[in-house]
């Protein structure tokens, strides 16, 4: 995903049998994901998201709890 997505809606990524995805963002901001963007609890539970080593402690939480709300299950890591 680039830097600039400051959206992700409904359905953006579901049903893509995604195993990684990559946010190389440092700051969550303005950014807003909709429930089921990530398609179902199912399909997220084997998918990982990667995010930038230079993202504070604060903004990794803000970040997880927005894909929690989102219905995200799977595991986020710092790793970019």
């Amino acid at each position: 995903m680039p830097k600039t997505v400051t959206k992700i809606e409904k359905g953006a990524l579901q049903g893509k049998n995604l195993e990684t995805v990559e946010f190389p963002i440092t700051k969550v901001g303005s950014l807003t994901i909709e429930k089921g963007a990530f398609g179902t609890a199912k399909q997220t539970k084997n998918m990982t998201i990667k995010v930038s080593k230079k993202m504070t402690d604060k903004q990794f939480k803000k970040l997880k709890a927005l894909l929690k709300k989102a219905g995200y299950k799977g595991k986020v890591k710092r790793s970019l």
